[in-house]
């Protein structure tokens, strides 16, 4: 798992150093966070937690797990990414993935839609693991609304770390 793990970073950190579009930034951020970051996934009937925040947490692991508070929801990319987070408290929102090849295919296809170019354009960066496909059944009311126009990013030094500049990609 952790070769996949970190073919997954990468990738994501392939996709975001590549583009150039603020809300393809925002939603390759959301994808990570509930990822990478606060990630739940499925082995065995049994829902696990392998994100590196959550992880990092000792308090995290069991309130992701277990507290009624924390709403769990299958991984769906066009949910997760117009999903926004606060990090200065514990997440209360989390996506179970199936697997990590399935969350692979699933950034490769975002990477397609946004027209990046040379990430999971093409067939070699494609896994053909069906097994670990799962078609979630979701109805959404009203589909969320995706992030357009510019991001304006505020940053704010809660006593956790001291916050970095952050220069906007789409400024000229």
């Amino acid at each position: 798992m952790t070769g996949d793990y970190a073919e997954l970073l990468t990738l994501i950190g392939k996709a975001v150093a590549t583009t150039t579009k603020g809300d393809h930034v925002l939603a390759l951020k959301r994808f990570s966070w509930f990822s990478i970051e606060f990630g739940l996934i499925q082995e065995a009937d049994e829902t696990k937690v392998f994100g590196a925040g959550i992880l990092s947490s000792t308090g995290e692991i069991p309130y992701s797990l277990l507290s009624a508070e924390v709403t769990r929801r299958p991984f769906v990319t066009d949910v997760v990414i117009n999903t926004d987070y606060d990090p200065s408290h514990m997440q209360d929102h989390l996506f179970i993935a199936p697997s990590l090849p399935f969350l692979r295919r699933e950034l490769e296809g975002l990477v397609r839609r946004f027209g990046i170019p040379g990430l999971g354009s093409g067939p070699e960066t494609m896994n053909s693991h069906d097994e670990d496909r799962c078609d979630w059944d979701v109805n959404l009311a009203t589909p969320p609304k995706r992030p357009s126009g510019k991001i304006r990013v505020r940053l704010e030094n809660r006593g956790r770390s001291r916050p970095l500049p952050v220069s906007d990609p789409t400024a000229e």
